[in-house]
């Protein structure tokens, strides 16, 4: 009489560590994409920054209620310092913790199409979302709280669908969650994640009015409104924002507007119809090159080799099919469902050209690539609807599998040509990395040129923020200074000087008495110059 138990026992636990291994799965498999050129490519941005809020945290004791900017939360930073003061000082981990947001972005699209839509679709979506160029060469390697954006919104949408207490799209999806405390749980769970994905981003408030709308569109789920738990959600969505809210009333109401629309953010200023039509037509395209086209190449980069060159000539049709894929999916999705990932991000479509004009260099892919894990799912949602082994099917299927392909060529081709035409971090690591192992003697100084912060990375990055931060993490203390500063330990300081410093400065240096006594370091990555900066080294006792 005992039999049968244990067996419905064993096939409940195989049923429910099914999802766990194929998330897994995914997640190394994006996490395997993710690691080629972290730490070269692309070159260090105004992530220094942000990084430098998270080192205050973990070392300086700072306990900051926002992050870097007063429209931003600290959820991030907090994190970030998390793993820094496990893993003590290291210049790599902030890109190695921005790869692991990125990987599990993935396995957060795979839950979501699974619960939606049942296994294919999340497997389609998760293949998308894994091999997507601008999640994997920008989201996953630069150290942006906003890179994180897509993990939490993927999630605050899995709670939000998990708590409608709605039908299960397939019996693959799971049972569904009737409305209950259970849901009212899981509604809760998604008021916070919602929140903490404002905190990483304001682009986020272009997604909400789409998710409140699903929400409140049904019947059965507008009656739930009578009931306390969507408004625990909502007051739980609140409390999340509160270290904002805080700052902003202690700093004045206007701050959060100030720094989210200050002229360095890129605000949309035109407002007229034709403005606005224009500004839609580039966020589809950057949704494309986003997707998998990758961004045009940069006037005066090397000729192209045969894989650059390709890419380079596909591009514009490339960036057509992948918007037209996500977009058209997103519209089908709006019709026949899931409109659960259809409402947040047509409300995200509709709202942010709006609000800025971020859609046409490589670093802005950020500000998009939020709906990329719900118009994936929405795209996953297609194919998993299309009958089994029927021509549809089979068409969307080799889609869906050339889609994922080329975003992998267009990957490698930009890394390629980034590395061709230098733009890489491998001089900054390899002379930080020298550093560290030979200027730690008694009586060394470091001392970094305050110029070659005019030698600009991209991104908003500078050559001495980078420096300066890198040599933080190793243990080294460095000093910036400018010219003026550097000539006064040149000539007064008896120890020997490490010198990081533009072009110019050498030069100047060098045409000043005791300037012979400044010698390059070849080792260091000194020569022959690249980027206009270089290491040079005026021994102990020289002057």
């Amino acid at each position: 009489m005992t039999g049968p138990a244990p067996r419905r026992v064993a096939t409940a636990a195989r049923r429910a560590a099914r999802p766990a291994g194929l998330t897994l799965a995914f997640v190394v498999l994006a996490a395997a994409i993710r690691w080629p050129a972290l730490h070269d490519i692309p070159r260090y941005t105004d992530e220094t920054g942000e990084v430098a809020t998270a080192i205050a945290i973990a070392f300086d004791g700072a306990r900051p209620l926002v992050h870097n900017d007063a429209y931003r939360g600290p959820f991030w930073a907090y994190l970030l310092a998390g793993v820094l003061a496990w893993t003590g000082p290291d210049p790599d981990v902030p890109r190695r913790f921005a790869l692991g947001l990125g990987a599990l972005a993935v396995g957060a699209t795979y839950l979501l199409g699974r619960a939606v839509a049942g296994r294919l679709a999340g497997g389609v979506a998760a293949l998308l979302m894994a091999t997507a160029f601008g999640p994997v060469a920008l989201g996953s390697h630069v150290p942006w709280s906003n890179n994180s954006t897509p993990l939490w919104v993927a999630l605050a949408t899995l709670a939000l669908h998990l708590g409608s207490g709605g039908t299960a799209a397939r019996a693959d999806a799971g049972p569904a969650i009737r409305p209950g405390r259970r849901a009212d749980t899981w509604l809760a769970l998604a008021g916070l994640l919602w929140g903490l994905a404002l905190q990483t981003h304001p682009s986020v408030l272009a997604l909400l009015p789409g998710a409140a709308l699903w929400f409140v569109a049904a019947a059965d789920r507008r009656a739930r409104l009578r009931a306390p738990g969507p408004w625990l959600a909502a007051a739980v969505f609140v409390a999340s924002l509160a270290p904002i809210l805080v700052h902003n009333v202690r700093a004045g109401s206007a701050v959060y507007v100030e720094d989210a629309f200050n002229p360095s953010q890129p605000v949309a200023e035109a407002r007229g119809p034709a403005a606005l039509a224009a500004n839609l037509v580039a966020l589809a395209g950057q949704v494309g090159r986003s997707a998998g086209a990758g961004p045009p190449r940069e006037p005066g980069d090397p000729r192209p080799d045969a894989v650059v060159g390709l890419t380079d000539a596909l591009r514009p049709a490339a960036t057509a099919a992948y918007a037209l894929a996500i977009l058209g999916a997103l519209a089908w999705a709006a019709w026949r469902g899931p409109r659960r990932v259809a409402a947040p991000a047509a409300s995200a479509v509709a709202i942010l050209p709006w609000i800025t004009d971020g859609f046409r260099s490589f670093h802005d892919m950020r500000y998009v690539v939020v709906v990329l894990p719900l118009g994936y799912v929405a795209l996953g949602a297609s194919v998993a609807r299309a009958a089994p082994g029927s021509r549809a099917r089979q068409i969307l299927s080799i889609g869906v599998v050339a889609l994922a392909l080329y975003a992998l060529v267009a990957t490698a081709a930009f890394y390629r040509r980034e590395a061709a035409a230098d733009r890489t971090n491998a001089p900054i690591r390899a002379a930080t990395a020298w550093l560290a192992a030979h200027a730690a003697e008694p009586g060394d100084h470091v001392l970094l040129d305050k110029a070659m912060r005019d030698l600009k990375l991209g991104g908003g990055g500078n050559v001495t923020r980078a420096l300066e931060q890198r040599l933080v993490l190793m243990g080294l203390a460095p000093t910036v200074a400018d010219v003026d500063e550097i000539r006064w330990f040149v000539g007064n300081d008896d120890g020997t000087l490490w010198i990081l410093a533009a072009d110019a400065t050498v030069a100047q240096l060098r045409s000043e008495a005791g300037g012979a006594a400044i010698q390059d370091v070849p080792e260091a990555g000194a020569g022959p110059p690249r980027g206009g900066w270089r290491v040079v080294r005026r021994a102990a006792g020289e002057r």
